[in-house]
């Protein structure tokens, strides 16, 4: 039997349908909304986005994409995901948020 490949898609698989309000996002480890705000004020130190804390990132788009493309500029992927940990490309590679983090750094 063939293994089967680990694909992006695995990981935005019902995406749609999983629901949390901004409250029940802080306390998720590495829930989206938490995840990228902190990210918004890592980034903002740099001056590639504003920082926003999670219930912004929560309910306005322009802030959670103003995030995602502050990201894309010192080349980083993000696949925001409402549940667990958000997944970071760096490279085109999967990588961890402190790898990120560190490729940020290198990168400024």
């Amino acid at each position: 039997m063939e293994e089967r490949k680990y694909t992006e898609m695995d990981e935005l698989k019902n995406y749609e349908n999983e629901q949390l309000d901004a409250e029940q996002l802080e306390g998720v480890s590495g829930g989206y909304a938490g995840e990228l705000s902190y990210d918004s004020k890592m980034l903002s130190q740099h001056g590639l986005c504003n920082a926003y804390d999670a219930k912004t990132i929560e309910k306005d788009e322009a802030a959670f994409q103003e995030v995602v493309d502050a990201w894309g500029k010192v080349g980083v992927k993000v696949i925001a995901r409402r549940k667990s940990q958000n997944l970071y490309k760096v490279n085109g590679r999967y990588a961890d948020i402190w790898a990120a983090r560190k490729h940020l750094e290198k990168m400024k």
